[in-house]
């Protein structure tokens, strides 16, 4: 019992130098170890990025400056490979259950770009297919033929959603009327748009718009968004003669990302 007591403080001790000598906090440490074990060193040396999947409370950007330290280099696949998961999953945070190709490479070079180091697309997209041809990434061609990568857990629970609703074996309900609206309202044209799988026509905001209930900020990504939503709230509809704390209610799809309740609450 001794003996095994002394053995277990011994590799906690060799796994606490050995990270902290890497600039890793004792937080993160305790976590590592909790994980890992006495293997922590191995694992850490090996695959760094490999703490991003495991352990919660590390991401991409934690792992990657431990990896700096650790002196794994910045073009290594290890790094490539969970910057895509990273950029997938961050996508997701915003709603997204793939990304397009292109869209995922550009995002990829910039969040792989560091002081001494530039990545190139090239090198983006010669990992990305070969995760594909590995099934470490999911690719298929969209409706438009452009090529669309999910993360593997995104696109099987997708398949499984559709599979589920067109066996029958449980009820489904659709969407085929909009209740408390005109029916020549925008808001009305743009469902049976999104149902019939077509981009909705939206209207930029302004003092002389045509649309009564429908509007569009400009710009595409979450950000755009949220700049909208700030700009009717605390300039467009005050202007209206309306009271945004109490004529307003703002209704969100999703809780976390950048357009999600809570982000959407610490802006406003």
């Amino acid at each position: 019992m001794i003996q095994k007591t002394w053995e277990t403080q011994k590799a906690i001790k060799e796994v606490m130098v050995f990270l902290q000598s890497h600039g890793v906090s004792t937080t993160y440490a305790v976590k590592i170890f909790k994980q890992y074990g006495a293997s922590s060193i191995c694992t850490v040396t090996n695959n760094p990025y490999q703490l991003a999947t495991d352990i919660y409370g590390i991401g991409f950007i934690t792992a990657d400056k431990i990896v700096r330290n650790i002196g794994v280099p910045s073009n290594s696949e290890y790094r490539y490979k969970a910057g895509i998961i990273h950029v997938l999953s961050d996508g997701a945070e915003d709603g997204h259950c793939y990304l397009p190709h292109i869209e995922l490479v550009q995002k990829l070079v910039q969040l792989l770009k560091i002081d001494d180091y530039n990545p190139n697309e090239e090198s983006a997209e010669l990992i990305i297919r070969n995760m594909g041809l590995e099934d470490e990434l999911i690719r298929e061609s969209g409706a438009d033929k452009s090529l669309l990568c999910y993360k593997p857990t995104y696109f099987h629970t997708e398949q499984n959603l559709a599979d589920l609703i067109y066996s029958e074996k449980i009820l489904v309900v659709r969407l085929t009327q909009l209740f408390r609206q005109p029916q020549e309202s925008a808001i009305i044209r743009s469902a049976h748009q999104i149902n019939q799988g077509e981009f909705p026509i939206l209207e930029p905001i302004t003092y002389i718009s045509k649309s009564d209930s429908l509007w569009h900020g400009g710009g595409y990504q979450p950000e755009h968004g949220v700049q909208a939503i700030c700009d009717l709230i605390t300039d467009f509809i005050p202007s209206l003669g309306f009271n945004p704390a109490t004529d307003v209610q703002l209704l969100c799809p999703m809780t976390c990302g950048l357009v999600g309740v809570r982000n959407l609450n610490n802006v406003l």
